[in-house]
């Protein structure tokens, strides 16, 4: 299953952010594209919480961050919080 999170439809706090790495750690999704412009976080801080979240389980979710101008600090910062490709 894929899973999308764009900055019109998540709004990655409180409840919103805890059901999200609920069901990572349940293994439901197989990549998961995240965009780089959230509200209340970064792409780049939520796939490093969602990796470490599916890490302690053992879901082998990849992570894609999308990203509307890139750079290459942003493409390190991705790749070193877990992202398996940044898409711009």
């Amino acid at each position: 299953m894929i899973g999308v999170l764009i900055p019109t439809s998540a709004n990655i706090t409180g409840s919103h952010k805890d059901k999200g790495c609920s069901s990572i750690n349940q293994g439901q999704w197989n990549v998961l594209i995240i965009d780089q412009r959230l509200q209340g976080i970064t792409g780049v801080e939520l796939v490093g919480k969602l990796v470490k979240a599916s890490r302690e389980t053992g879901a082998a979710t990849k992570f894609v961050l999308t990203a509307a101008f890139s750079s290459t600090g942003l493409t390190i910062s991705a790749i070193k919080a877990g992202a398996s490709a940044v898409v711009s």
